[in-house]
């Protein structure tokens, strides 16, 4: 029977907590500005922004924070079927902040609020505050800050993905069985670093 445990280095270790880390903090903050984007929608009485209407905080932190978990547990308990797993996580987040960033994008250069909320341009006069403006116009421009929030958040998770690849795909998981008494073992080669 094949053993799925293998050791890790000190270095691919803190790496794995790193990125995983990393990707958590993302997808709590895209989870957390969806949530926000439904208060401003709620309090303004304006579910007709794109926020409101794909929701995708949801379906774009959701993986992110699956990922950064994995991450960080596959650090504590390092297997290759986790690895593995791993992997195929990355490339699907991967693909599901590319498709979101071509989504929003898209949605920003035809841009159908602007053409639903013509009265933005002229706001009212004179405004002592931010809130004196219209509420459907306050609840477009905090909605659209919000998605241009989770835009960055996106396209960073982005390099992120790549740049771990890169380091942790020189990670390689170098091990060996080493029976002795019967006894099968997995441990690093001698002399090699990971």
């Amino acid at each position: 029977m094949a053993i799925d445990n293998i050791n890790f280095s000190s270095k691919t270790e803190q790496r794995l907590k790193w990125f995983g880390s990393l990707h958590l903090a993302f997808g709590v903050i895209i989870l957390l500005l969806q949530g926000l984007s439904a208060i401003v929608s709620a309090v303004f009485q304006n579910q007709y922004m794109f926020e409101d209407e794909h929701l995708p905080g949801l379906w774009l932190g959701s993986p992110i924070v699956l990922l950064g978990s994995a991450y960080i547990y596959q650090s504590r308990f390092p297997s290759r079927t986790l690895h593995k797993y791993g992997v195929v996580l990355s490339l699907v987040v991967l693909a599901i902040d590319v498709f979101y960033m071509a989504f929003k994008c898209r949605f920003i250069v035809h841009d159908p609020e602007a053409s639903v909320f013509d009265d933005c341009q002229q706001p009212r006069w004179p405004k002592t505050f931010i809130l004196d403006d219209m509420p459907h116009c306050n609840a477009q421009k905090m909605n659209n800050s919000i998605g241009q929030s989770m835009l960055a958040f996106a396209s960073a998770d982005i390099i992120l993905i790549i740049v771990g690849f890169v380091l942790l795909g020189r990670s390689k998981y170098y091990y060996e069985r080493l029976s002795i008494n019967g006894n099968t073992n997995l441990g690093l080669r001698p002399g090699s670093t990971l």
